[in-house]
């Protein structure tokens, strides 16, 4: 987990980092600060040019994956 925390801590616009930690929080319990997670990775995607790959989820759109992590927080 604080691999994670310090690359977000470094890059905060790193989609897959806000995304693996909200799967990590989740896991533990903390509904709270993986839905924080999964938030702030959306506000990141929706940044992005609909169209453009996420990394490292490559064939995956910005929008696509928005989409999906939409899907999870509803």
């Amino acid at each position: 987990m604080k691999e994670f925390e310090k690359v977000i801590y470094l890059n905060p616009s790193s989609v897959s980092a806000c995304l693996e930690l909200a799967a990590i929080h989740e896991n533990e319990g903390d509904f709270v600060k993986a839905r924080r997670m999964r938030e702030a990775a959306l506000g990141v995607m929706e940044s992005l040019p609909k169209d453009e790959t996420v990394t490292p989820y490559e064939g995956t759109t910005a929008a696509e994956l928005a989409s999906h992590v939409r899907n999870m927080l509803d």
